[in-house]
């Protein structure tokens, strides 16, 4: 069953096809709102904020657009809420699990790791999306361009000018 298929059934009151649509995106979901927030339990109560609003919200979802962009637009707004309601809160940088992003054969250490986190702010939406499903999730390039409805080398490129952005940034 395809992403759209899932979508209807799930719009038709199917419990287990909206199950597997959280099943698909919340690692996702959840590492958008981490680099954001950067408190784990506080992003464990985004994401499932962000989950609810989706279930309450399918309903007015156009089925001909595309899913994920409609699911981070709903989780930037979930984003900003927070930033509204609360103050936030300090990282726990080893909860951070950083995939290969080739920074040479050494270990990567937690004070790298606060430099990359400080280099996502820099990217735009997209380029930081990419960056984290790439390379904090472990999505491969062909899994990411179909989750989020690009071409496989629209993905390859922008994530090759995100890296340059973050590379140039670390290195100033």
């Amino acid at each position: 069953m395809d992403e759209k298929e899932t979508i209807i059934k799930a719009l038709e009151g199917d419990v287990k096809s909206f199950e597997l649509i959280i099943k698909k995106y919340e690692k996702i979901i959840f590492s958008i709102i981490f680099t954001k927030i950067r408190n784990y339990n506080d992003t464990l109560d985004i994401s499932q904020e962000v989950f609810l609003k989706v279930f309450r919200k399918l309903k007015t979802f156009d089925i001909n657009r595309n899913f994920f962009s409609w699911l981070v637009k709903i989780t930037i707004n979930e984003i900003n809420k927070y930033f509204r309601d609360k103050k936030n809160e300090k990282l726990n940088i080893d909860d951070l699990n950083i995939i290969d992003f080739e920074f040479s054969n050494e270990m990567i250490t937690n004070e790298d790791k606060i430099d990359l986190l400080n280099s996502l702010e820099i990217l735009k939406t997209k380029e930081k999306v990419l960056i984290i499903m790439k390379y904090f999730e472990g999505y491969s390039i062909e899994e990411i361009a179909e989750i989020v409805g690009m071409k496989i080398s629209a993905v390859k490129v922008t994530l090759m000018r995100a890296k340059e952005k973050i590379f140039k940034f670390l290195s100033d």
